[in-house]
């Protein structure tokens, strides 16, 4: 083989590569899709400063269900000190936030 035929053979692998590289560029691009409903806005005031209305809702409900869980294994585990003091760390932190 002479030295054409290998550079022609590497031009067309070139050609291929960047084929490749631009489909996987339009993969990648982020589309500009408004996120609706209850998890977006929370999503996107991670690049906002503040906190919005969404994101208290958001963390009441955490932790309302943290509570409820640790109210549950105090019960099962027989009012085990530390689940009720971490019980009650997440009642004044509910407090705190609000």
């Amino acid at each position: 083989m002479s030295t054409s035929d290998n550079r022609g053979k590497m031009d067309d692998k070139d050609d291929h590569d960047d084929h490749d590289s631009t489909e996987n560029n339009d993969k990648d691009t982020p589309s500009n899709n408004n996120q609706s409903g209850f998890l977006g806005p929370i999503v996107d005031s991670v690049f906002q400063p503040g906190v919005n209305a969404q994101v208290v809702i958001f963390l009441n409900i955490v932790f309302i269900a943290l509570l409820i869980l640790f109210i549950a294994l105090a019960v099962l585990w027989e009012l085990n000190i530390h689940v009720i003091i971490l019980g009650s760390l997440t009642f004044f932190l509910i407090i705190a936030i609000n």
